[in-house]
């Protein structure tokens, strides 16, 4: 796997020199730092923003006409709820982005984002749209369910399997070997030691839950 590249998954693969226009669904911080990674990635992509995601945006005036020659679009709101409206209702071509400064030696599906300093461990595989945000550690053989966020400095052990739809905070410790259910929160800075079921939100040293 190359060590920095975008992509996306309209027939063939683009490789980062072909793609010249983007689109970041998101007007937030964290779509200001995807637009940065892209043009880190390739400085002459010409990157569009969609403001606060909201069914209108989309036919604001010139996004149409900009959308016909456009190469890949990116999530860029690290909320699951908006991720998932998103991913039912927009039809694009979506961009994988991997920063240069990232290590990846794991299986990555269409739409992530691998942020700078993030490692994905041998053998891991990502699901679709998953953030490895800033400096988290997704370990040998873990499984990553789509549309996850994983938070900046997070810690995921080895053989590890998060459902779909879960969010993990920033400082988060996973045990190696750790089950986590599908739309689950893990509040920043928690432990995680055991297995955590789905649609809950745990918390703490170690992590208790509770239902969401």
């Amino acid at each position: 796997m190359p060590s920095k590249y975008l992509s996306n998954k309209e027939g063939r693969l683009l490789t980062s020199e072909e793609i010249k226009k983007a689109f970041v669904f998101g007007s937030g911080g964290l779509a200001k730092e995807i637009r940065q990674y892209i043009l880190d990635i390739n400085p002459e992509v010409n990157v569009f923003f969609v403001n606060d995601y909201d069914k209108s945006a989309l036919t604001l005036e010139g996004y149409d006409e900009r959308r016909k020659s456009i190469h890949g679009s990116v999530f860029g709101s690290g909320k699951i709820d908006i991720k998932r409206k998103m991913g039912n209702e927009i039809r694009q071509p979506y961009l994988t982005v991997v920063h240069p400064a990232s290590t990846v030696h794991g299986h990555i599906n269409h739409g992530c984002i691998v942020a700078p300093h993030a490692h994905v461990g041998y053998n891991a595989k990502l699901g679709y749209h998953v953030l490895a945000n800033y400096g988290c550690t997704i370990g040998h053989d873990t499984v990553i369910g789509d549309m996850c966020v994983i938070g900046p400095n997070s810690s995921i052990g080895g053989n590890c399997r998060i459902g779909v739809w879960t969010y993990i905070g920033a400082g988060v410790m996973i045990k190696e070997g750790i089950s986590i259910g599908t739309n689950t929160v893990i509040g920043m800075g928690a432990v995680v030691t055991k297995d955590v079921p789905s649609n809950v939100v745990a918390m703490g040293v170690p992590a208790r839950w509770q239902k969401s």
